[in-house]
C-alpha cells in the first residue's frame, strides 16, 4: 500500500498546485482590472482639469489643443474621402447631402454655405487674373494685336487639358 499512499500524496500536492495556480491567475486578472480602473479615474481626473484650466495658455494645453486640430484635420481627410462630413456638434460621420445630424440632429446646412465660399475662393483667383490679363492688355494697346497677346493663358488651357 506505501506505492499507493505516495500516488495519493502526488495527487494532493498537484491538486494543491492547480488551486495555486487557479488562484494566482485569478488574483493577476483582478489586479488588471483594477490598475485599469485607476487609469480610467486618472483620464476622467485629468479631463476634468482640462475642462477647468483649457483656457490657461501654458505648453500641455497647446500640445492639447494641436492634437484636437490634428484628429479635426483627419476627420474631415478621411470624411472627403467617403464623401461625407463631419457633424460640427457630435464628431460623427454625415452623408454631404444629409440637411441633419442622423446621430445628434445638428443642422447640417452650415456645410451649403462652406461650398459657396470655395466657389467664391475660386471666382476671386479667376477675377484676380483677368485683373492682371486687363494690366496687359492695357500695355499691349501701343502694340499691334499679335504682340499684345500673352501666351501663358493658352499654355495654361493645354496644361489643364493633360
Amino acid at each position: 500500500m506505501g506505492f499507493f499512499d505516495s500516488l495519493n500524496e502526488a495527487g494532493r500536492g498537484f491538486g494543491e498546485a492547480a488551486k495555486d495556480a487557479a488562484r494566482t491567475a485569478k488574483l493577476n486578472i483582478r489586479l488588471r482590472s483594477l490598475d485599469d480602473k485607476l487609469s480610467k479615474e486618472y483620464e476622467n481626473l485629468g479631463r476634468k482639469y482640462y475642462e477647468k484650466h483649457k483656457d490657461e495658455d501654458s505648453a500641455e494645453n497647446r500640445r492639447i489643443q494641436e492634437i484636437f486640430t490634428e484628429i479635426a484635420d483627419t476627420k474631415d481627410e478621411l470624411a472627403d474621402i467617403r464623401g461625407e462630413v463631419v457633424c460640427p456638434d457630435c464628431g460623427e460621420y454625415v452623408p454631404k447631402n444629409a440637411k441633419f445630424c442622423p446621430n445628434c440632429g445638428a443642422d447640417m446646412n452650415v456645410f451649403e454655405d462652406t461650398d459657396t465660399v470655395d466657389s467664391e475662393v475660386v471666382d476671386e483667383d479667376d477675377a484676380f487674373e483677368d485683373e492682371e490679363d486687363d494690366e496687359e492688355t492695357s500695355d499691349a494697346e501701343d502694340k499691334p494685336a499679335d504682340e499684345g497677346k500673352s501666351e501663358e493663358p493658352e499654355e495654361t488651357e493645354e496644361k489643364k487639358e493633360d
